[in-house]
C-alpha cells in the first residue's frame, strides 16, 4: 500500500476501531483490517480473495433478507452508482463463529486519478448509542 506520513496506509487503516474493508469491483476482498477481524472474528487469511456471500459476512437486512445479491448489496450499489453512503445502514454480518453481528454500515466506490472504478471500501462498527 501506499505511504502516508512516512508509514504504510494499511497501518493506519489497521489503527483505527472500525473494521474496515476493501474490494474489487466483483466484491472479491484484497483487504481486511485488523478490526474487522476482532469485530468479526474472520483473519485476514480467510477472507482475502473471496467474497462476503462466499459464506463470509453474508449481510442481513432487519426482516432477515439477504444483502448479498447485485441489488440488495449496499457496496455493490455504491459502485454502481458511483456515490458513497451519506448515512451509516444498520445491517447484520455473520461472524466466524456463525452467529449475526449488528453492524453500522458506510459504503464508498474507490476510483483511481482517471476517474475509473477500481473498487469499494466497507467501513463497519458496532452500534453506537445516541448518547
Amino acid at each position: 500500500m501506499k505511504q502516508l506520513l512516512g508509514i504504510d496506509l494499511k497501518q493506519i487503516i489497521d489503527s483505527i476501531s472500525d473494521g474496515v474493508y476493501i474490494c474489487e469491483p466483483d466484491r472479491t476482498i484484497v483487504y481486511w483490517s485488523k478490526s474487522a477481524e476482532r469485530i468479526t472474528g474472520w483473519k485476514a487469511a480467510e477472507v482475502v480473495g473471496k467474497r462476503c456471500k462466499d459464506g463470509i459476512l453474508e449481510h442481513i437486512d432487519k426482516d432477515g433478507h439477504l444483502l448479498c445479491g447485485k441489488e440488495y448489496c449496499p457496496l455493490h450499489r455504491a459502485m454502481v452508482t458511483g456515490t458513497k453512503s451519506v448515512s451509516p445502514l444498520i445491517v447484520y454480518g455473520k461472524g466466524r463463529n456463525g452467529q449475526r453481528i449488528p453492524m453500522q454500515v458506510n459504503v464508498a466506490p474507490i476510483n483511481n486519478t482517471a476517474g475509473v472504478l477500481v473498487g469499494g471500501v466497507e467501513i463497519f462498527a458496532m452500534p453506537r448509542l445516541n448518547r
